[in-house]
């Protein structure tokens, strides 16, 4: 989420499945933490949750992560990532 009146120092993404339809929420992620400030120092681990059918509510369970690693200093340089997917008990092939 772009910067704005309404910036609460945390960012969220939604995922769409082909229909249009609300599937996932990926995060809340609090922009204040270790991995999203230094990034050479901690990873960054941001949670991802199912939505519930039709009604754009989020489950409050996990279903999933998204992990940057720590950056090394020629990642850093390059401006290059490293991300891990942990699908936990997202097991849909069209839904990972």
């Amino acid at each position: 989420d772009p910067p704005g009146p309404a910036f609460c120092c945390n960012a969220n993404s939604i995922i769409f499945d082909a229909a249009g339809e609300e599937v996932m929420r990926v995060g809340p992620k609090f922009l204040c933490e270790t991995g999203m400030c230094c990034p050479c120092c901690a990873d960054e681990v941001v949670p991802v949750y199912r939505s519930t059918a039709g009604s754009g509510a989020t489950d409050t369970a996990r279903v999933a992560t998204i992990t940057r690693k720590t950056l090394t200093c020629a990642e850093l340089c390059g401006k290059t990532n490293r991300f891990t997917v942990h699908f936990g008990t997202v097991t849909d092939p069209t839904l990972r």
